[in-house]
């Protein structure tokens, strides 16, 4: 995000058809802290968005470019100019995915926030926080 508001090259390792899990940051504290809260020491919990937020890197990176024109107000397809391909890092997983299944029946946790709306918010976030994006960086 940061790098498409700064109209910098978008990276993408390898094709970009690399698969990750995709989950909004406020759930995935809120799934650490229900961990913490109502799990068991010594247990392991994975969280993750889930089967319905799997999607391979070159999509992620178009909707959120995608999301930044919209929010500039420029025309769709814009900041897609910026997607940059570069080589695939060795050892390069094709695809990260998460079972979170004990998380959900032991602790009742799961992501309440869905992955395009959660997205959007983020972008906009960036976008209203440049001073704080900027000193992060």
């Amino acid at each position: 995000i940061g790098r498409c508001l700064r109209r910098e090259p978008v990276l993408i390792h390898g094709i970009g058809q690399n698969i990750r899990d995709w989950i909004h940051v406020s759930d995935h504290v809120r799934g650490i802290h229900q961990a913490i809260q109502y799990g068991q020491i010594g247990e392991v919990y994975n969280i993750g968005g889930g089967e319905k937020s799997e999607f391979a890197n070159m999509e992620m990176a178009k909707t959120i470019c995608d999301f930044v024109d919209e929010e500039r107000h420029e025309r769709i397809g814009t900041s897609r100019e910026l997607i940059t391909l570069t080589d695939n890092r060795p050892g390069n997983d094709r695809r990260y995915s998460m079972n979170t299944a004990k998380l959900q029946l032991k602790i009742g946790w799961k992501p309440t926030i869905k992955l395009k709306s959660g997205l959007r918010q983020t972008v906009k976030w960036y976008i209203n926080n440049p001073i704080y994006c900027e000193k992060a960086r």
